[in-house]
């Protein structure tokens, strides 16, 4: 199940009702106001993704070599480091 952290904190950024578009400068000066929404736990997401994807249908009659390109890519991703 998913479990939703409650962000109601006195933090502008963490309102729950901020559903308007907001400047995001943390991300890149040139962006446009957008709404963002971003996943609190990251670990697995590549991997986790690519198998939902994979699940959907979405790859059918891909190769075996597209696959193993697609998990090691998703792997290399899942343990990538900021900074």
């Amino acid at each position: 199940s998913v479990t939703f952290p409650d962000l109601d904190v006195n933090n502008e950024l963490f309102k729950k009702n901020l559903i308007m578009p907001e400047p995001c400068p943390f991300l890149h000066q040139s962006l446009p106001i957008v709404s963002i929404i971003r996943p609190t736990n990251t670990e697995g997401a590549a991997t986790g993704a690519l198998a939902f994807l994979t699940a959907m249908g979405l790859f059918t009659g891909q190769s075996q070599g597209f696959f193993a390109y697609m998990k090691q890519l998703a792997a290399d991703a899942d343990s990538a480091m900021r900074g």
